[in-house]
């Protein structure tokens, strides 16, 4: 029995291949997308159907939405572009709904409503710098895989287990080390770098400073995997982009920072995420073989553990959520010393030490050893590695559960007598700076919402003409 068709407009059909008997009435609006959303590629039955919906919008209303979003400057994360460089990120004071807000204040768009604009952000990949907000890309490809179960007999499937079976091992001493006792010669940490901090932050006028470019901040955090006491407490390195950039000899001088300040520990478990750019190079282990040398730092024997990449939730992300929470409740944070004091009350036993560029260094990008020993790869795949006071080499272990390292040579003996007499190497010679325009727009635009003596703070700070935007790019 065919029902009886049902008037409609043009604007309301449903086209479907001729030869199809197929006839659809009396069906609600919120059926007909659910199943569509159901069927792959919105098959119909065994027929393709086309739907043309009325809010689909127009390039030019998708230009302006664009250019609107665009306007509060999302920044890279706290990686290097080389590491993450499709993610772009907007600071925790801003909400989807105060943009769309803003935007439907001063555009009239048709069609457009609160999802498609939510849509819009996704297909730019920008996100919130909130925990969480990552997912795992093997473990969301493998959801997206047809097989319900693991299939031995599948690539895909086989990936996904061994990519579990790693996250799960790591996790699984993690906790070991967690439960262990933090004593006066033995400490256990983690040591994450914070998504991006902007200064200034001004509470009653957000949307004016998200678009301005401001100033980068960095925060390098060491933190127990236990509660943190007087004598490992939490420590904070804090620098910002006029000072030095983030890239990986930066990094690497945060670390002996933070090493330096817990002097008196003998042995120092760090766990780390497998960031390459960050935690995972030559120039880190560099720095890492030549600090256990010298006497700056009492430290016997460094081991650097690490997580598997998207499943690196440590106890770091805890004290940065503490951080951000207290900048979003907190009045105007106008200087550097503002963001010091800030995270310096953001939880008990919290210390911050400020870096300027006479605290950075220069490391050498390759590895000191020989280069046979340089173009191997086993220390890619290296789960744990270990650097010993008094020996020139490197120890390695591709496996939690291995009972024994692997070991190379890595310093260069010179090398090692000049890290023996607390040699280090060169230090920058003058602060990096930040560009001259992002320093004048930040003074014009925000200057008179701003107390007069923080002007001293904001004149003073080093800039230059032509130097990069660590926002969306990298020092070279």
């Amino acid at each position: 029995m065919t029902m009886p068709r049902q008037e409609s407009s043009p604007s309301d059909e449903i086209s479907s291949d001729p030869a199809t008997d197929l006839e659809i009435r009396l069906l609600s609006d919120c059926f007909i997308n659910r199943a569509l959303r159901k069927a792959d590629g919105n098959i119909l039955g065994d027929r393709i159907i086309k739907v043309t919906f009325k809010n689909a919008l127009q390039p030019s209303a998708i230009e302006v939405i664009r250019k609107q979003i665009l306007s509060f400057n999302p920044c890279i994360s706290h990686y290097r572009i080389e590491e993450a460089p499709r993610a772009f990120y907007l600071p925790g004071s801003l909400t989807i709904k105060s943009m769309y807000q803003n935007l439907i204040q001063k555009h009239l768009i048709e069609g457009l409503d609160y999802s498609l604009y939510q849509k819009q952000l996704q297909k730019m990949n920008i996100k919130f710098t909130s925990l969480g907000s990552d997912v795992c890309p093997s473990c969301f490809s493998y959801k997206q895989h047809r097989h319900t179960r693991i299939n031995r007999n599948c690539i895909k499937c086989q990936e996904y287990t061994a990519h579990t079976n790693f996250y799960r091992q790591a996790r699984f001493y993690y906790h070991i080390d967690r439960k262990k006792k933090q004593s006066s010669t033995d400490a256990y940490l983690t040591a994450d770098l914070q998504k991006f901090l902007l200064l200034p932050v001004l509470a009653n006028h957000t949307q004016i400073a998200a678009r301005t470019k401001r100033l980068i901040c960095f925060n390098q955090t060491f933190v127990p995997l236990g509660r943190a006491t007087m004598a490992v407490p939490n420590v904070c390195i804090l620098w910002h982009e006029g000072e030095a950039g983030r890239g990986d000899s930066e990094i690497a001088s945060a670390f002996i920072e933070g090493l330096k300040s817990y002097n008196g520990i003998e042995h120092i478990t760090l766990w780390l995420d497998n960031h390459a750019g960050q935690n995972k190079n030559w120039t880190l282990y560099n720095a890492m073989a030549h600090i256990i040398n010298t006497n700056i730092v009492s430290l016997k024997k460094l081991t650097l553990k690490y997580l598997t990449p998207s499943h690196t939730f440590m106890t770091a992300n805890p004290v940065h959520a503490a951080i951000e929470r207290k900048i979003r409740i907190s009045s105007n944070l106008e200087v550097f010393q503002d963001l010091e004091n800030i995270i310096s009350k953001s939880g008990r036993n919290t210390h911050v030490r400020s870096l300027k560029y006479t605290n950075f260094y220069k490391w050498e990008k390759r590895p000191p050893i020989d280069e046979r020993t340089a173009n191997s790869d086993h220390l890619t795949t290296a789960r744990v590695i270990q650097f010993v006071r008094g020996e020139s080499k490197i120890y390695w272990k591709t496996d939690f559960t291995a009972e024994k390292f692997h070991c190379s040579e890595f310093l260069l003996k010179h090398r090692g007598a000049r890290a023996r007499k607390g040699i280090l190497g060169a230090v920058l010679t003058q602060p990096r700076g930040i560009n001259l325009v992002k320093r004048e727009e930040i003074i014009t635009k925000l200057g008179y919402l701003m107390r007069k003596r923080s002007f001293k703070f904001w004149t003073n700070i080093s800039a230059k003409i032509g130097i990069v935007n660590l926002a969306v790019a990298d020092d070279d």
